[in-house]
This record gives structure tokens, sequence and C-alpha cells, in this order.
């Protein structure tokens, strides 16, 4: 109970083993003034947080846990809630962070008591790597513009390009089954089946999974959780919306799925030629004759994918929560220029 609260600490941990290390040497009165020490702390900690379980299994958890892992645990807030009625309590800032994300517990009294310690957070892990993505392909454009560039610079500035596109594309979908996984737990029970079964990607009535696509994820997840019959975001009433589902999407197929397979019934190798243009952009060295029409057609477009991911994830955030509160982690790149160093601490 202490170590999910948070007492369990370094010095706690000291002190609980010199107290089993002196349990022989103990007198009756300095045993039970041990006993009664630690009975009011526990005290404490039920009073402030109201556990929902038995000490028994909070004993239980510690053994496993401490068997399991010589690191700390990450519980995710759901967890906490299952584990204490009142964790903000002592946790003020789980009001903030959405229902998946993980807080860091120390079992093996690493930190000092009460340390805060560690969260952790899907999408915000995936916006990092986007932003370095796309700040290593940004630092290096002035570098592939020079014909003497190395051959090597240019093809790592091609992969960061495609690696910011497709990542942009996992940060948007991260942030939908993130808002789908929240809604669950706080209104699952009360959702119509079709609705569970398509935010939970599960087909209840076989009993399996069911993937969803990336576009009906972007156009369904938030009609569900504002309880509109209709999408509520869509290409024809945002523009945001459309570049991303459409142009966006094929730049990423084109990286994700990569083939040298034309469109059916034509000629032209339409996925083939949307690949090179995401990664070689820029690249004076790597233009053929008779293929420059290809590669010149809008050649900051990776920039545009990434700078839309993050508008129509603050769209959509700011429809369903009213504020931004819960991206707390996210920011916008410097005008014209990459993202600041800030967004990795």
């Amino acid at each position: 109970m202490l170590v999910l609260s948070r007492q369990y600490g370094s010095l706690t941990h000291r002190r609980f083993e010199n107290d089993v290390a002196s349990l022989p040497n103990l007198t009756r009165r300095e045993l039970a003034s041990a006993i009664t020490r630690l009975t009011e702390e526990l005290r404490e900690a039920r009073a402030t947080l109201r556990p929902r379980i038995s000490g028994s299994d909070f004993i239980k958890f510690f053994l496993d846990a401490r068997k399991n892992t010589a690191d700390y645990v990450f519980l995710s807030k759901v967890q906490l809630f299952g584990f204490w009625r009142e964790p903000t309590k002592l946790f003020p800032y789980l009001l903030t962070f959405p229902w998946h994300t993980r807080i860091s517990v120390d079992i093996h009294g690493f930190d000092m008591n009460g340390n805060p310690g560690e969260w952790r957070l899907l999408e915000a892990a995936v916006y990092e790597d986007m932003c370095a993505h796309f700040n290593r392909a940004w630092r290096l454009l002035p570098v592939v513009t020079q014909a003497s560039s190395a051959r090597l610079v240019h093809k790592e500035s091609a992969a960061s390009r495609r690696a910011a596109v497709s990542s942009a594309f996992y940060l948007v979908e991260e942030y939908l089954n993130s808002i789908a996984f929240d809604h669950v737990v706080v209104a699952g029970k009360t959702l119509p089946k079709e609705s569970l079964d398509l935010l939970t990607e599960w087909d209840s009535s076989k009993g399996r999974r069911r993937l969803v696509s990336f576009r009906k994820k972007l156009l369904h997840y938030p009609r569900i959780i504002l309880n509109r019959p209709h999408p509520v975001f869509q290409e024809n009433n945002f523009t945001e919306i459309a570049f991303l589902l459409n142009e966006a999407k094929d730049f990423r197929d084109s990286i994700v799925h990569a083939s040298p397979l034309p469109s059916a019934g034509e000629m032209h190798l339409e996925k083939d030629a949307r690949f090179w243009q995401a990664g070689l952009a820029h690249s004076d060295v790597y233009r053929r004759s008779g293929e420059a029409a290809v590669f010149t057609a809008d050649e900051m477009i990776w920039t545009k994918i990434v700078d839309t991911s993050l508008e129509v994830i603050l769209l959509l955030e700011h429809a369903i929560s009213g504020n931004a509160d819960r991206l707390f982690w996210l920011q916008k790149r410097v005008s014209s220029g990459p993202f600041d160093d800030g967004v990795f601490e």
C-alpha cells in the first residue's frame, strides 16, 4: 500500500530493512512501537486514498512485482483507480492525464519518498519520434541542395522525410486509438454494441479482432465520442481532414505500402512516383532528364503533412474536451523552421 501511494522511497526502504534486521533484538515495547508506527502510516494512506482492494491483494501485487522486475513498475491511470478510489489526492496531475497514461511506481525504494516519478504517454512518444525525424530532415535541407554533398547525406535526408510523413500518420492514429480507449473506460458500459466494437476494433459476433481503417477511425471515433448520428469532421467541411485523407494519405501509402505496381487500368507508376517525391525533394543530384515533372510537384509536401497532422489532432481535441489541456506535450513547430528542442524535455 505504501508502494502504490509513493511513500515507499529509499528512506522507507532502508528503514524497513533496518527494522527487519533488528527484529530479533527488539524488546516487546520496541516491537510494539514499530508496529504502531507502521499501522499509523497505513491508516493515513487508507484514509487519504481509500483503497478498493484488500491488504492481502496489495501484498500479492508487491511480491509479484518485485519478483518480475528489477526496475520501476508502470501502471496505467486506470489501474491506479482500480487500487484506490481517490488517487488524485496524492497524484493531482492525474486529473490532466488521459486514462491510458502510465505512471512509474518505485517498488524497490530507489527514489526519495514522494518523488513524482515518471509518466509515459504513447501519443507523446510518437509525437517526439515525428519531431526528431522532421528536425533531422529540416537541418539537412541546406546540405542536400548542394551538388557536392555526399550521397549518404542525401540518403539520410530522404529517409528522414519519409519517416516524418509516416510518423505523422502514426501520431494521428495513436491519438484516435487513445481517445477511443479513454471513452470506453468512461462510457463503455452504456455504448451500443456496434460503437463499442468499432472503438475496440473487435467483432463481438464472431469473438475476434476486426481492424478499423484509418479513415473510419478519423470520421467515426469523434462521432461516437460526441454522440452524434453522423460524422462531425468530414472532407467536405474541413480542409485539413480532406488533405489528410486524400493527398497526404496517398504519400503515406506510397511509403508504408511501397510498390512498383501501377494503379488499376493505368501505366503511370503513381505510387512509385510519390515515394520518390516524398523522399527526394530538394535533391537536384537525383533528378534525371525527363522525370522533373514527377519530382517538383509541391516539394515541401512532407512539411505540410506534419503540420496538418497536428492541426487535425488539435481540432478534434478542442471539440471533444473543450480545450487542449490533455495535449500539454504538443507544440507546433517554429514558423518556417524545425520543432523547438524543448519538445524532447
